[in-house]
């Protein structure tokens, strides 16, 4: 009776691809660095693009511009709802606002 071969499976490797550009997270982003100007800068940019404008416009729906009021009977749940609308507020500031605006302050907030 002849030998049975044995079989084995061979895996092929998998192709080289390119290192991936790491993308900084905002976690790793050392604000005491970034200029108000750079900042506005930024908010303009990213909100140019068209998944920035779907964002901005899933915000709005989200978080309070859909809304007439940010009141609810539950004093927290309306303090919430400010708040959330209030940093949509600050970035539409944002995007409206003059980079040149920022220039002579020395400030990490707006």
């Amino acid at each position: 009776m002849p030998k049975k071969k044995k079989t084995t499976t061979r895996f092929k490797p998998k192709p080289a691809t390119p290192p991936k550009k790491e993308t900084p997270r905002a976690t790793q982003i050392d604000m005491t660095n970034i200029s108000p100007v750079d900042t506005c800068i930024a908010y303009k940019v990213v909100c140019a693009t068209q998944e920035g404008q779907i964002m901005i416009a899933d915000l709005m729906h989200r978080f309070g511009f859909s809304r007439h009021s940010t009141f609810d009977a539950d004093p927290y749940r309306t303090t919430l709802n400010e708040g959330q609308r209030t940093v949509v507020m600050h970035i539409g500031r944002m995007i409206d606002a003059d980079p040149a605006a920022f220039e002579d302050q020395n400030i990490t907030e707006m």
